[in-house]
């Protein structure tokens, strides 16, 4: 999949930007501030319907503008093209068009211009709360697996109108709930091994080519204890019942769901060792990139598409050496947009100044 181009009208600190992409890797270079970050987010936009650093749609409008709209075109390896138009209003309510059709659920737009980010904030994925972790998760599979992204919805939905109950005291209806919710539970943690099991490989081959020498690994810490790395779902559905009875009580008196794929965590670790708690810095932040890269590589074996990447500030705390084995994994991945202080000056790099993006914008 690749960006052809995109509009971008009252959106965060643009008014009124046209920005054309090349195959390869293409680099937006400015000073901090300057908007290189928002170009990503209005891309990820077209891409997963929603902003990638997690803003409310409303935050997004452009100061003294009651809107924003975004026009992009896509190309697909096959070489179908299409194109994604976002457009929100304040006081309204979203709308996105695929190819000219208004699109009823936005969830219809995962996983047709498949896409990774990579931004600094994300490292609260590998340090931070265990929702990044699953936010993580549910991000990649839903990309490729639309039983997931059903179930998932689904899943939400029950665990609202459960806590719901559980808050009120009214607890005849309960049981039933429970039962929806260990069906879709069931099939989300399924996924969820069957990822893992599928992805170790690939972080593991990103780390050897990358001349690093430790052995990365992901463990997945669930609701109910699993001794098998691929537990089937009929399985699964009799694990979590078990476990939901035996949580009710305590769930009757804190009033909310206690248990299941919404409070579980994983665990990544190097050399057998908890990330979160022995790793450095750059440890965290190598390995925040390679499980980027290897995901894009997921994505494409699993669709057969090659996902757009998107990396803002990817080269700051990175050493020369380790900045020229990303860019040369990068450069073998597809179509990738990156945002940096400086040009890279490399005959495969797309340099585009930012400055310039905004003199064409005033101009026009």
């Amino acid at each position: 999949m690749q960006l052809q181009e995109i509009r971008i009208r009252s959106f965060r600190s643009h008014k009124d930007t046209l920005l054309a992409c090349s195959g390869g890797i293409n680099l937006i270079h400015g000073p901090n501030g300057a908007g290189k970050t928002n170009i990503l987010d209005a891309m990820h936009f077209c891409a997963l319907s929603r902003s990638m650093q997690g803003s409310q749609d409303r935050e997004c409008i452009a100061f003294a503008s009651d809107h924003f709209y975004l026009h992009a075109g896509f190309e697909a390896d096959t070489g179908f093209l299409s194109s994604v138009q976002v457009s929100y209003a304040t006081g309204g309510e979203k709308k996105i068009q695929l190819n000219g059709t208004e699109l009823n659920r936005f969830s219809e737009l995962v996983g047709r211009i498949p896409c990774v980010t990579f931004f600094p904030a994300e490292l609260a994925i590998v340090n931070g709360a265990p929702g990044e972790r699953r936010r993580f998760l549910d991000t990649a599979i839903c990309q490729v697996d639309r039983r997931y992204l059903d179930a998932l919805q689904m899943y939400r939905k029950v665990v609202q109108q459960r806590n719901a109950l559980l808050n009120h005291g009214m607890y005849g209806a309960l049981e039933v709930l429970t039962e929806q919710m260990v069906v879709s539970a069931a099939c989300i943690m399924r996924s969820r091994y069957r990822f893992i099991a599928s992805f170790i490989p690939l972080v593991q081959r990103v780390y050897e080519t990358m001349g690093i020498d430790e052995q990365p690994g992901i463990v997945y810490k669930g609701s109910v204890h699993i001794v098998e790395a691929m537990p089937d779902e009929d399985r699964l559905r009799a694990l979590l019942a078990r476990r939901f009875e035996e949580v009710e009580p305590q769930e009757r008196l804190r009033k909310q769901t206690l248990a299941g794929p919404h409070r579980d965590d994983i665990m990544f670790t190097l050399n057998g060792r908890d990330v979160k708690k022995y790793a450095s810095q750059g440890q965290m932040r190598t390995l925040l990139i390679c499980l980027k890269i290897a995901l894009q590589r997921y994505l494409k074996e699993i669709s057969g598409e090659t996902p757009l990447f998107l990396l803002d500030d990817l080269f700051s705390e990175l050493d020369n050496d380790r900045m020229e084995a990303v860019v040369s994994l990068v450069g073998m991945s597809g179509q990738s947009v990156i945002t940096g202080t400086e040009p890279l000056l490399l005959d495969h790099v797309n340099n585009i100044n930012i400055h310039e993006i905004q003199s064409t914008e005033k101009a026009g």
